[in-house]
Formats: structure tokens, sequence, C-alpha cells
């Protein structure tokens, strides 16, 4: 359930699960397929489908990377590359129970062979990052023994140099480590790169801003800001939506302009009328100044009532705007820090939700999506995982000023 009243997402109770390697219509599958040999016992010959959305990527792959085409590490019989070793990533409170879930991963047979995945438990929003030549998504992830898919978040962590091999890092940022109790949520935000301080920023109880940082180049421990929070709660001036009474503003996203950082928040007006998204901007990073909205919605044109986990960012000589809601994104002037959309459109036909696009050395906008898991609660528990990433999608602008992938 997500938006106004609620208070984030939860596993939908659905349809039976169904072998394919892509879930939740991630991509739509054509007609032609192409053999993958593989040194995977009892999977030689495996015929998989060839998708219309990064079929250039997967050619690529089964070209140069033939032994090594499956592009996440999950798989019981990947013992050349993993040796089914017992991943040492979690805390260690609840490192048995997830290292359970992790084996009953391995050993599923549903397990995406495309996307990347969580290594045990529940995975959902993506947040990431370009750095130091590697591309890192850190992620929203419950895994705690007795409640893996509802229990509290925090944020997993997956690297890759190349887009195909993932390998799984420590869990990033914990309640733990904000001297928090352990049923607090570490809730979604993105990461910036300050001059080589990778730094995040999110939302603790759906309402104040917080920042970490790391300064190891594997981004492999974050330390809070000792005056956290950075932003608390939401800009007086704005009537924002109010759930049992206390207002909602979550999700930040964050990006450097010629004159300092700006960030945005996802939130809504209250009564419902809109979506609404506070612009702040800093120096620094941590000593914030609201500035208006960049954006006001409509739900009558379709924008939903509340926004979470806006992104925003240039492509071309245009600026997009992910609402999040029905998948949908905004294309659009950005003139004088106020976003005005001229084009509409929807990112996917499938239950793909929390899009997020960063750029790479290369200049690519790349694009990640947390698919939603079909399957019911009972079957995420004999399955040992939820959930998993869209495959990455380089956006660009057509000539009718809507996205290409």
């Amino acid at each position: 359930a997500t938006g106004p009243g609620h208070t984030r997402k939860a596993p939908p109770e659905a349809a039976t699960p169904r072998r394919r390697v892509c879930q939740g219509g991630d991509h739509k599958a054509s007609a032609k397929q192409f053999p993958v040999r593989s040194n995977f016992r009892g999977r030689q010959g495996d015929r998989l489908p060839r998708f219309e959305a990064g079929t250039h990527l997967i050619r690529r792959l089964y070209r140069v990377h033939r032994p090594y085409i499956l592009l996440s590490l999950k798989s019981a019989e990947e013992e050349f590359l993993v040796k089914n070793e017992q991943l040492d990533i979690w805390e260690p409170e609840a490192a048995a129970s997830a290292r359970n879930m992790y084996a009953q991963a391995l050993a599923d047979p549903h397990y995406p062979r495309y996307h990347a995945a969580p290594p045990g438990g529940w995975m959902n929003d993506p947040h990431p990052i370009f750095f130091n030549g590697e591309y890192h998504v850190l992620y929203q992830y419950s895994y705690l023994p007795g409640a893996p898919y509802d229990g509290p978040h925090r944020w997993g962590h997956a690297v890759s140099r190349d887009l195909a091999h993932w390998r799984h890092l420590p869990v990033a940022i914990t309640p733990k480590d904000h001297g928090v109790a352990p049923d607090r949520h570490i809730w979604s935000g993105c990461l910036v790169d300050n001059d080589g301080v990778a730094t995040a920023i999110y939302t603790m109880d759906n309402i104040d801003v917080w920042v970490a940082t790391s300064r190891d180049s594997a981004l492999e421990r974050f330390e809070k800001y000792p005056g956290n929070p950075v932003i608390k709660g939401p800009p007086a001036a704005l009537a924002v939506w109010r759930a049992g009474g206390a207002p909602e503003m979550r999700d930040p996203w964050v990006w450097r302009e010629a004159d300092g950082w700006y960030l945005v928040v996802g939130s809504g007006f209250d009564g419902g009328r809109g979506p609404v998204i506070p612009l702040y901007r800093s120096q620094d990073l941590v000593r914030w100044e609201y500035l208006h909205p960049l954006y006001e919605g409509d739900a009558r044109a379709g924008d939903g009532t509340f926004c979470e986990c806006p992104c925003f960012f240039p492509l071309g000589d245009k600026h997009v705007l992910f609402l999040s809601h029905e998948r949908q994104y905004l294309v659009g002037r950005y003139e004088g820090h106020r976003f005005t959309p001229e084009r509409r459109g929807s990112l996917d036909a499938g239950p793909i939700y929390v899009p997020h696009a960063v750029a790479d050395d290369r200049g690519r906008r790349i694009m990640w999506g947390w698919v939603h898991d079909e399957r019911s609660r009972e079957a995420f528990a004999r399955a040992g995982w939820a959930c998993m990433q869209t495959l990455p999608r380089t956006l660009s602008l057509g000539d009718d000023g809507l996205l290409r992938f």
C-alpha cells in the first residue's frame, strides 16, 4: 500500500508464482529466442526470451561473457562464481536467519537470472549511484527474523563494474548505525558524490531528512551526520498531507547545480488535490533553505494525490520528473527553479515502482525500478526472497519529446 494514509509498501497478495525470467511485466518478450550455453548442470541449451528492451545488451553479453551469461550471482549451481559461500553481509543479531533465507534463495528455481535481487529477504526501492568506476545499487531491504518481508527497513547494497555481474556488500545503513531502536525504518532517498565523498540523503519516520557519508572507495561503511535531522518536517508555508494528524514528507532526491545543491522530497497537498514537491537549496548538504515547490501536481490530470520518491534530472535540452504514481513521467522545462511539464508518458506496462536514474562516466542516464513480486506471502516465505530490480535501461528523448529506452 502506498500514498497518503499508508505507511509504506507492503507485499501484494497475488497469484501463484510463474516460472519465467522476467516477472511483473518488466519487459515484453518477443517470439524470437536464442540458446544459452553455460557451465550450469542441468541447464545446457536453455532457451531464454529475447527482450525487445535491452536486446543489444543481452546479445553483447552472450557474445563476450558467454560463460557468465547469468546477470545475478544467484544459483545453487554457480560454484565457479560464488562457490556457495556463506555471505557475511548482515547485522550479527540477524545473520543466522538471513543465511537461511539466502540458502533458500540459492535453491529456488524461480530466482531471477537477469535482474538484481536480494540475497534472501525483501527488496524494494533502488538508490543507485555511479561511484569510483562502479555501479552501486543500494536498496530498501528487510530480512529480520520473524518479519523478513515486513520488518524494519535498512539499505542493502549490490555493486557491479559492468551492469552484468553483481556482488553483494554488507548492509549499508541500519537503525543500529543511527543509535535508534531496531524497529525504526531507514526509508528511501538517494546518493550523491560530494567531491569524492559518497553522501546518502534519506528520511526517517516518513518526515525528517537525514544524512550519512562514506569515505571508503567501496561504500561499505556509512557514518551518520551528528547534526541529523538536516530537515525537520515539512516547510511551514506548505499545507501537506496528514496521516493520523501527522504531516507526511519523504524520499529526497538531490542534484548539484552551479550555485549549490538542490533537494526535492515527495509529499502531497492536504485534502488530496494533488502531489507537491518542495524544493530546497544548500551549499554543504546539511544546511538547507526551503525555496518553493518545484512542481505542484493535479490529481485530476492523473498525477495522483501524493508523490513518493521523486526523481528529477536533465535529459537532452529538457528535464524529466518521475512521480512514481502509475509509472508516470513528465518531460518539460526547468526555468527559475520551477518545473513546467510539456509531455507525459508511462515508463512501463508492468508493475514497477520508484524508478531512479543516475548518470555514469560515459554520460548515460541509467534507470532502475523496483519490480513488484506477484507471489503470495506464503510463497515468499518458502522461496526465501521477494522482489527484484528491473534491468538497467539507458534513457534518451525521442523526436516526439517522449522517453526512449
